[in-house]
């Protein structure tokens, strides 16, 4: 039998809203997975009982839908009114559908070339993507897609920079031209030049270019010189998020993703504590000491009530500490994907190449 994950959950209910409009998967907490079977709590404050068991029946009938389910088992759970006092009101994204979280427990494990990989394939996939960076203190995204330009303010609201990238056909990776028009056997057709890094590279006759990709992109990155360090308090690095997410004038984006900072600081809180978010994206490498960090990830993630989607695995196949594979059966998150460690992905992220050129990602299946 196919395992249960969070996110078949969340699917199911997330058109199911209150009478005053509240969305049933923004209330729900502390879901259970075991043996198929489920269980989760419905915060009913503010709701009479009489709407609080509608709702459940139609979670229940809803998820009954799903043929691996089990038992079902809910509760109502209401905070006190001076808790639910101190609560702050979360916000959308203004044009903004989706928001998705890249995450890590610790840095350097490839997050930024996974956060750019999505954005890169869901844009050729024919949805409205774009990125914030929000690892304010040390912002890649910018180096990743080559841009080196400082965005423009109009009444008020900061224009993300468009960043657009030819792509070749799937799997197919640019070689570097070094001068030589002979190479191996294959016959070449032009000599293209990558517009944003001023390198050159041969294009196979078997190989045309494809679609042109759009991104939407913001980052501290693009107002800071480089290199430069960012000496901020957390309240300072979380005002500065607001005004990356809410004062950025987003056009009509499917989807937001956000390459969080490593970690479980004060930046995470700011988001999750905030804004209205669909899932989180862990990503990790086969060594014990970024499984610990990315357990503390988890367990964040958990406790706030945000869906995990799944585990991303980079920089793997070099190990046998199979920590990607571990954590998915102990945590019952899916791993999506295990991403060997090779030069190409790492040439490619050096000089602003598009990622998808050399692998994809299984995103309809966890993210639609």
């Amino acid at each position: 039998m196919a395992k249960l994950h969070q996110r078949q959950i969340i699917d199911k209910i997330q058109n199911i809203t209150f009478k005053d409009g509240t969305f049933l998967k923004q209330v729900i907490s502390d879901i259970v997975i075991k043996d198929n079977n489920i269980g989760f709590s419905i915060d009913i404050s503010g709701k009479t009982k009489l709407e609080a068991e509608e709702i459940r029946l139609k979670a229940i009938n809803k998820l009954n839908k799903i043929s691996e389910i089990g038992n079902i088992t809910i509760v109502f759970t209401s905070h006190k009114t001076s808790e639910r006092k101190s609560q702050k009101p979360k916000h959308f994204v203004e044009n903004v559908k989706k928001i998705i979280l890249v995450a890590s427990g610790k840095g350097g494990v490839g997050k930024s070339t996974i956060s750019a990989l999505i954005a890169q394939q869901l844009s050729l996939e024919n949805y409205r993507v774009g990125i914030v960076d929000a690892d304010i203190y040390g912002p890649s995204i910018p180096h990743i897609f080559g841009i080196n330009e400082v965005p423009k303010t109009i009444k008020g609201q900061i224009i993300p920079i468009t960043a657009k990238n030819r792509y070749l056909s799937k799997f197919a990776y640019r070689e570097e031209f070094e001068g030589n028009t002979e190479h191996s056997t294959t016959t070449y057709k032009e000599v293209c030049k990558d517009a944003s890094t001023g390198s050159t590279y041969k294009l196979p006759l078997e190989l045309k270019f494809g679609k042109i990709s759009t991104i939407q992109i913001m980052s501290i990155g693009f107002f800071v010189k480089d290199y430069s360090a960012i000496i901020w308090r957390g309240p300072m690095a979380s005002k500065t998020i607001y005004q990356l997410l809410s004062v950025t004038k987003w056009d009509n984006l499917d989807y937001l993703i956000i390459d969080m900072p490593p970690g479980t600081g004060d930046i995470h809180l700011s988001i999750l504590e905030n804004y209205h978010l669909d899932g989180v994206i862990i990503v990790t490498t086969p060594q014990k000491i970024s499984e610990i960090d990315v357990i503390r990830s988890i367990d964040l993630y958990q406790k706030l009530g945000l869906p995990i989607l799944g585990i991303i695995e980079n920089m793997s196949y070099m190990l046998e500490d199979n920590s990607g594979h571990h954590l998915s059966q102990k945590y019952n998150i899916p791993l999506m994907a295990q991403i060997p460690i090779t030069l190409q992905i790492a040439d490619a992220c050096d000089k602003s190449l598009p990622l998808t050129d050399l692998l994809t990602l299984p995103l309809e299946k966890y993210l639609s």
